[in-house]
């Protein structure tokens, strides 16, 4: 890529930086309650445990039920382990 970049510009110089990426493995799963199955996604390593609800199973309850998203979150923090 730097030798098209001399080649077909006007530049005279082209700067590299090398990065290093570290990640949690992720999982996902699907746990089932009182208002039907909801998507999870879990991401551990380093020390690290995540666990988070999908948005979009989250939303739907919300709109099924009449209730708002912070409501359905609170009702799934109490029944599971999220």
């Amino acid at each position: 890529m730097a030798a098209l970049i001399l080649k077909h510009t006007s530049t005279i110089g082209v700067r590299e930086h090398i990065f290093r990426r570290y990640t949690l493995e992720r999982k996902a799963s699907v746990i089932h309650t009182g208002y039907g199955p909801i998507r999870i996604k879990t991401s551990e390593g380093y020390g690290v445990h995540k666990v988070k609800a999908e948005y979009e199973d989250i939303a739907k309850i919300a709109m099924d039920n009449d209730m708002s998203i912070e409501e359905v979150t609170h009702i799934l923090r109490t029944e599971s382990d999220l």
